[in-house]
């Protein structure tokens, strides 16, 4: 299984996630963390903030299949057996829809976080496709079994008091 490392650090605008996903499998793995924006573009750089069973456990979540429906990306990011990637993401406080969803608890409960990403296990290139449209963008598909890696909680350094749910 992939592992992941993290920090998270409070900014003056918002909440910063430093992250390091490293392959310890033998197969090559795709990561999908990104999120989609108001318009449905992919936000490469955003988190979804849901609520946890525990209600000072707050979820910061970088994914893109959320449903059944496999997503059409422009970048694929896939990690070699043993290689890793470093990453950045970035929540703006206060936070607005789309980047906040399901909110079960009071966010001002929130005293930690744990950082959710989205992977596939190379699920070999018969299912890896990808399609280059008239004005030369490419956009790939990959079908396989979505997985997620989750940390362990860190303190958040910044009080979310600040982030607004809307439903």
């Amino acid at each position: 299984m992939p592992s992941l490392r993290w920090t998270l650090h409070g900014e003056v605008d918002g909440l910063r996630v430093d992250y390091v996903v490293v392959n310890e499998t033998d197969k090559r793995i795709y990561l999908f963390d990104a999120t989609f924006d108001a318009a449905g573009q992919v936000d490469d750089d955003g988190l979804l903030v849901r609520s946890t069973e525990e209600a000072q456990t707050i979820e910061l979540l970088r994914g893109l299949a959320l449903g059944d429906a496999l997503p059409a990306v422009r970048d694929v990011r896939s990690i070699e057996p043993g290689a890793s990637a470093t990453r950045t993401a970035f929540l703006a406080l206060p936070a607005r829809a789309p980047y906040v969803a399901a909110l079960t608890h009071p966010i001002e409960a929130a005293t930690q976080a744990v950082l959710t990403i989205e992977y596939v296990a190379d699920p070999g290139a018969a299912n890896v496709i990808s399609k280059t449209l008239p004005d030369g963008t490419t956009w790939w598909w990959v079908s396989g079994r979505y997985r997620w890696l989750t940390t362990d909680p860190l303190p958040l350094p910044v009080p979310l008091s600040a982030v607004t749910a809307t439903r």
